[in-house]
């Protein structure tokens, strides 16, 4: 066993020098971008007839969002967090985030209804769990034609569900990856991390993410352990 154990040291060495890397070049590729956006913004005051500007300029803001989202995976994803790791109780979050939601909601045509049946304390990072949400509705508030969307915590368990296109089961593995759009989601605006750094952060938290049919629409649930006691 001893040389499977080198092995296996020498694998997670290998993945955790790739994931610095990572996060290095998008660092290091970041302030540039945001050197570009300055830039950008004091062409665009300048010359404000010209439109390609304006393009480039919200081409610059996505590029530095995609580059803030593979940061905040990696950071996930070093495990840092769990030391300050606190009790958090799942249903006053969820009000907050339905409520600072509600406003975007309504403008796109959407009915946002928070449920929450004896909702669960589990242990963890209070950002980090709000940003699950929070990215769990603004996919669905992107992606979902105006209708209901419904907010619900039952014990540790969290969902999200709209009435829209839903997606395809074939293609729920692939959602998850980093950077995956859906074909007919290329047109519309977001880096595609969203559910990758909703994961990076379930995992974190030794949940679980499942997607299932809605019948019409997507159900996102996420299931935590509930803190014993």
């Amino acid at each position: 066993g001893l040389g499977i154990d080198r092995l296996a040291r020498a694998q997670e060495a290998s993945v955790a020098a790739l994931r610095q890397v990572s996060a290095d070049i998008a660092h290091d590729l970041k302030t540039p971008v945001q050197r570009l956006t300055v830039l950008l913004d004091q062409a665009r005051a300048e010359a404000p007839q010209l439109e390609a500007l304006d393009r480039a300029a919200a081409e610059a803001e996505g590029i530095v969002a995609t580059f803030e989202a593979l940061l905040r995976i990696a950071q996930v994803e070093g495990g840092s967090p769990r030391a300050r790791f606190v009790p958090v109780a799942l249903g006053p979050l969820a009000r907050t985030m339905a409520e600072v939601y509600e406003p975007a909601a309504e403008e796109g045509g959407h009915s946002l209804t928070l449920t929450l049946r004896d909702p669960a304390t589990i242990s963890g990072d209070r950002m980090l769990l709000g940003q699950v949400i929070a990215n769990l509705l603004e996919n669905v508030l992107r992606h979902s034609p105006p209708g209901p969307v419904t907010l619900a915590v039952e014990g540790p368990v969290l969902t999200v569900a709209d009435r829209g296109p839903g997606i395809p089961e074939a293609e729920r593995q692939a959602v998850l990856r980093r950077l995956y759009r859906l074909d007919r989601s290329r047109s519309t605006p977001g880096s595609g991390l969203g559910l990758a750094l909703v994961e990076a952060i379930v995992k974190l938290h030794g949940g679980r993410l499942e997607l299932s049919d809605n019948m019409p629409g997507l159900r996102v649930r996420v299931r935590f352990d509930a803190e014993s006691g």
